[in-house]
């Protein structure tokens, strides 16, 4: 599709043509490229893309005058793809030869290449030199052909190297692409009238850089506290079986945050034993909702199952006797009443009274179906409200007064904005970037800005923060328009997605590609264009929590505005238009057992589908039998540039999706979430996909892996494999993987600790049985050393199994030569037998958490600053130093401390700041020096977990807790008695004979002021309860003191409040 008369100039192109030059033409791939005798036909390909950049970023900006330059320009963008194609083909063969010949050591792909910084033949020219000179002197030599003379080489036998590369077929392909590229840039120049007197045009653009969820993301939410306790109180005196309140509103005014301050109120908390929230978007289903609710409230998994009748008994069962607050948000359809009273029924069997039911939506149709009472109908923010939002979002500051022009030019711009809270928020985020009057005023003049007066909606003013969005972030953008609406997106997987696209460039900064698109992704939620709801843990997911975003429905909206031309999505029976440019599609599906009646009309969609062979992403999401899969196994066999597949649910077999419907030379990410294949074994056809990057198939467990995984040389991330990978021989030729959290060291030929010396990529990397490693020689061969990207590293041995052959000193050596890089932020070590702990541990500044367990021998143990710490099963250990006191003061966090009973000597006990502690059974003397009470209030004064346990002859001099937010476990130490204080509330002091005194030296009374109550049991020599420290518990309401005896009651003084004492 031809972009229209009038538009502007697409700046994708120039963005796509810098991605194929920075991605594609590396060293690596041009060295080969000369060898098999193409090296003449990539340059000159490389030449006239050099062109073509020059010539669009000079068009940029430009208004399209005419059918023809519309024609070019559509043309010029489908050239650069089938360049990038023929690229990528050439790289695959470039890494198949590799794996045939045994040279897999770094041989990975050309986008993983860029992924560790190398150096690319192509450096980017400032658009500032490119004057007609330039672009007169750069055509000239893409008409010469290049300037790389006739070569000498014997290319019979370079290519006979590679049997299944059709050299005459690559160069003809590469030579047309070139011609065709060349003659259209240079049509595209003369029609812009491209020279050095107007090059480049400056564009006023700058170029600087939903499921819904009960969390609440605003930091303020302004003009809604009359709504908000309108809400409450209609909650606090509803006598009703169910009352069903609407919220009615435009898109972006505020519904949804409405209903989430409701939803987290405290009183609405404490009002209700059952929350649940479910959005329900454009796809009013009466059995996902009804799963939705079950799954809230269910204890269990609910099992998979179309059966509405069964579960709609579960959610009786599971609801009897609780009062409920449901919300319903964001419904769009006008559904049968029928419906809406399917979904009530077994609400209204609930034998409690006060139950709500909270409906957004912006159809005055269902909020009409729907209410019991009046709905609330949110209007557009105005006055002060208005104002206060919009200097927030723009300034940062809702009172900034100190620039009157700035101010009065905001006023008018959010005269424009309807008083719409979506519009403010994003326009005010746009402004935000440029504080200046020029930017402002051309915002404020700008056609999309001007049109919000003439027309409803705010598309406009988000299609203008757009249009400000650099070309890479749209491109991003515009991809999640893939996944419906509400949507939640994992970080980590949308990130890697971007990636896979090759949105995502490096630019030789060295950064890392995923941190890059991390920065895209805070870039978008800054602008507004995503919401980052915090770390989630999804019910049913292998993966804990993990960061997501949602896209706001009219930013989803946008989103197909702008992609229409490359992007698709079939919904059940439900599309819009496919066009012959579609290079990513998506199709959703529900999980009903209905599915494959469905299928016929799916495939007469699908035959309007021209473009399978353009395919870039394939993305299914719902539930697909093998019916699907070999209804359209024929049409997606020609999807021969797919560089994604990802299927949110399949009960097909895993073998015929991979073997039939991805051809293998493209693809770099393969996402399966179930797989239907018999005991979980993963084809062999996966292993001939040597571009693949990511393999997420969790969270499968049980999951059995091909033989020759380690052709993947690409492979950067394999999610879900569990233990699994340790199944995978010669792993060490996967030279970019970066995640080994099981590598198990055999005797057997390739799985030698040998394996890991090359694999430099490695962050997360975990080696057991290093008993089977012999020597210090054969251990230095892992190389850990070289390992500069390692954060986390667990080195375990298996004490079970440890062989007498392997000495105490063997073992000590070993340990201390696989000293990792100075980099790594997390150790653990476990089932150690060596005596001494090794010599580099105590000068890794960078170390944060350390965990040293089940080592049996080691004496002493010096440790540098750390944020954690845990010792745990250390029976010999007489002293933990630290040799960072005062840095350990300011950064330790996690203290964990178990069954060390020769412990005496412990200096972190001296630190100030101690975040999380956790200390059991431990040492039998620990001492600490007396400290001054200037000391003392600093001691581990940001402690918030501390627990002791099992400590027969501990001595502590400082009281505790040492803060206000601690949680202390203290059992079992020399005159110190059993603390319990798990949370804010509750504190117990239990179970000591030698405790006789209880005052500020054993309790820090005021870092207890939220305890509301205190339980002191089983201190039978107890004679003296601090009065003046029980005072200054503000909020104690309630205190037992059981089995201690009649002496100390009577120096009791309970505060005037407290409503409940037993003092037996």
């Amino acid at each position: 599709m031809m972009p229209a008369v009038g538009a502007m100039v697409d700046a994708a192109i120039g963005w796509l043509v810098q991605g194929i030059l920075g991605n594609l033409f590396t060293e690596k791939l041009e060295a080969w490229t000369e060898r098999i005798g193409l090296a003449d036909d990539v340059d000159k390909l490389k030449s006239d893309m050099r062109y073509v950049q020059m010539v669009v970023a000079a068009a940029k900006g430009r208004r399209i005058e005419n059918e023809p330059l519309a024609q070019s320009l559509a043309d010029l963008k489908e050239l650069l793809y089938d360049a990038e194609d023929v690229m990528d083909d050439l790289d695959y063969y470039r890494l198949k030869e590799q794996v045939q010949s045994g040279n897999t050591r770094g041989g990975t792909s050309t986008t993983t290449a860029c992924n560790a910084a190398t150096s690319s033949t192509w450096s980017s020219c400032s658009i500032q030199q490119h004057g007609s000179t330039f672009i007169r002197n750069l055509s000239n030599s893409i008409s010469m052909g290049g300037s790389r003379g006739k070569r000498k080489r014997d290319d019979d036998q370079t290519i006979a190297a590679c049997t299944h590369l059709n050299q005459s077929e690559f160069s003809r392909r590469i030579k047309d692409i070139s011609g065709k590229l060349g003659d259209l840039a240079r049509d595209v120049s003369d029609t812009l009238k491209i020279d050095g007197s107007n090059l480049p045009v400056a564009s006023n653009l700058s170029q600087s850089t939903r499921v819904t969820s009960s969390f609440l993301v605003e930091r303020k939410v302004y003009g809604r506290d009359a709504e908000v306790k309108s809400i409450l109180e209609l909650i606090a005196r509803s006598r009703s079986s169910i009352t069903v309140l609407p919220v009615v509103g435009m898109g972006g005014i505020g519904k949804t945050t409405l209903a989430q301050l409701v939803y987290n109120d405290p009183n609405v908390e404490s009002h209700f034993q059952n929350k649940i929230w479910v959005c329900v978007s454009d796809n009013f289903d009466v059995r996902r909702v009804t799963r939705e609710i079950l799954d809230r409230v269910s204890e269990t998994r609910v099992p998979e199952t179309d059966n509405l009748d069964g579960l709609q008994e579960d959610l009786v069962k599971c609801m009897e006797s609780k009062r409920f607050l449901i919300v319903l948000d964001d419904v769009w359809d006008d559904m049968k009443q029928g419906c809406w009273e399917k979904l009530l029924a077994p609400l209204k069997r609930i034998q409690t009274t006060g139950n709500m039911i909270l409906v957004t939506t912006r159809k005055v149709s269902v909020a009409e179906m729907t209410q019991t009472v009046e709905p609330v109908k949110l209007s557009a923010l105005e006055g002060c409200d208005l104002w206060q939002m919009f200097i927030s979002c723009a300034f940062g500051d809702e009172k900034y007064e100190e620039h009157p022009s700035l101010c009065t030019i905001g006023k008018q711009i959010t005269k424009k904005l309807r008083g719409n809270p979506l519009a403010v928020k994003t326009v005010g985020a746009l402004l935000r970037k440029n504080i200046s009057i020029d930017n402002w005023t051309n915002i404020l003049n700008n056609e999309e800005l001007k049109s919000l007066q003439d027309m409803e909606g705010i598309m406009p003013a988000l299609k203008l923060s757009y249009d400000y969005l650099p070309d890479s972030l749209q491109q991003c953008f515009r991809y999640c328009c893939l996944f419906p609406k509400n949507y939640l997106f994992d970080a980590v997987k949308l990130v890697r997605m971007w990636i896979s696209q090759g949105f995502v460039h490096g630019n030789h900064t060295g950064k890392k590609l995923e941190d890059i698109g991390n920065a895209y992704l805070a870039d978008l939620v800054n602008s507004g264009f995503l919401v980052n709801l915090g770390f989630i843990k999804l019910v049913g997911r292998g993966r804990n929590y993990s960061n997501h975003f949602v896209m706001h429905d009219l930013m989803h909206d946008l989103a197909w505005e702008v992609s229409r031309t490359d992007f698709a999505t079939i919904d059940g029976t439900k599309h819009k238009e496919i066009l012959p440019t579609t290079r990513h599609l998506s199709i959703f599906t529900g999980f009903s057992a209905d599915y494959e009646p469905k299928c016929g009309s799916l495939e007469k969609i699908l035959l309007q589908l021209t473009s399978v062979r353009k395919l870039r992403s394939l993305i299914l999401i719902g539930g697909y039998h093998l019916s699907f899969f070999t209804s359209f196994q024929h049409m997606f066999k020609k999807a021969e540039n797919l560089r994604l597949m990802q299927v949110s649910a399949t009960e097909a077999h895993f073998d015929c999706f991979i073997s039939s419907l991805v051809n293998c030379t493209h693809i770099r990410y393969v996402e399966v979430d179930r797989i239907g294949s018999p005991n979980g074994v993963l084809p062999q056809a996966l292993t001939n996909f040597f571009h693949l990057e990511v393999l997420d198939v969790d969270p499968y467990v049980g999951l059995t892996l091909p033989s020759d995984m380690s052709n993947l040389v690409s492979l950067q991330h394999l999610v879900g494999a569990g233990e699994a990978l340790s199944t995978i021989a010669s792993i060490g030729n996967v030279t970019a993987l970066q995640e080994l959290p099981v590598f198990k060291i055999q005797k057997a030929s390739g799985f030698d600790i040998r394996q890991l010396k090359f694999m430099n990529q490695l962050v997360q990397l975990g080696i057991y049985q290093i008993e089977n490693v012999r020597s210090k020689q054969e251990a230095s061969e892992a190389r850990l050393i070289d390992k500069g990207q390692l954060e986390e590293l667990c080195l375990l041995w298996d004490s079970d199994s440890t062989s007498s052959e392997t000495s105490t000193e063997a073992t000590t050596e070993v340990l201390e030569v696989l000293k990792p890089h100075q980099n790594l932020k997390h150790l653990k070590i476990s089932g150690y037998s060596g005596s001494v702990s090794p010599s580099w541990l105590e000068k890794f500044w960078f170390l944060r958490k350390l965990k040293l367990i089940n080592i049996c021998h080691v004496q002493e143990v010096r440790i540098p600053c750390l944020e954690e710490l845990v010792l745990s099963g250390l029976p010999r250990l007489e002293k933990c130093m630290a040799t960072c006191t005062r840095e350990l003061d300011f950064y330790l966090r996690v203290l964990i401390i178990e069954n060390c009973n020769e412990l005496k000597v412990f200096t972190p006990f001296e630190i100030q700041n101690l975040c999380s502690s956790e200390v059991q059974q431990r040492s039998q003397m620990l001492s600490l020096k007396d400290t001054g009470s200037a000391e003392r209030n600093k001691w581990l004064s940001g402690l918030r977990v501390l627990k002791i346990h099992g400590c027969p002859r501990l001595m502590l001099s400082h009281p505790l807790p040492p803060a206000e937010n601690t949680q202390v476990s203290v059992q079992a130490l020399l005159i110190y008695p059993a603390l319990e204080r798990m949370n804010s509330n509750d504190l117990s002091v239990m179970s000591s004979k030698e405790l006789r005194v209880l005052n500020a030296k054993v309790l820090e009374f005021r870092n207890l002021t939220d305890v509301t109550s205190l339980h002191i049991e089983r201190c039978p020599n107890l004679v003296f309860l601090s009065s003046e420290g029980l005072r200054q518990l503000l909020n104690l309401r309630k205190m037992a003191i059981v089995s201690c005896g009649n002496r100390v009651s009577s120096c009791i003084v309970p505060n005037a409040d407290s409503e409940s004492w037993k003092v037996p």
